[in-house]
């Protein structure tokens, strides 16, 4: 009888260790990836605390784009003549883009919106008492 119980606990053991722990946490997806079009851009610019313009841009076309790749860069087109390669570091809701060609100057966004199909990337600079917000909706 003996055996038996110290069996039964020895297989009970085994079988609790040998199972492979489930990780039900989804593993997390860069939805940021593949070609987004510009649509709409809408740029507010302040001086001393006061709007001085507000105006929204929607004269996009399929030459309008930021296309975000899976190594860490992306290309950006605006226009049909103006072509420029990209790094990107995606980290929450926050995603920095920086020119090949010109690294000291990155471009800090906030995601306000990532979707299957949407993507808004928000900025807001300041150079002494002027400050422009420019939001930037792209769709696949």
């Amino acid at each position: 009888m003996k055996n038996v119980v110290l069996t039964i606990l020895f297989l009970s053991v085994t079988t609790i260790l040998s199972c492979k722990k489930s990780n039900d946490q989804p593993e997390e997806k860069n939805t940021l990836l593949g070609k987004w079009y510009i649509k709409q851009a809408t740029y507010i610019g302040y001086e001393d605390d006061m709007e001085s313009y507000n105006f929204t841009d929607t004269e996009f076309d399929e030459n309008y784009y930021l296309e975000f790749r899976n190594d860490g860069k992306a290309t950006g087109q605006e226009g049909v003549d103006d072509k420029y390669e990209l790094l990107y570091v995606h980290t929450g809701d926050k995603v920095t883009l920086t020119y090949v060609d010109n690294s000291d100057d990155p471009i800090h966004y906030v995601i306000r919106s990532n979707t299957e199909n949407e993507l808004v990337l928000f900025e807001d600079t300041t150079e002494g008492t002027k400050r422009e917000t420019i939001e930037i909706m792209l769709n696949k």
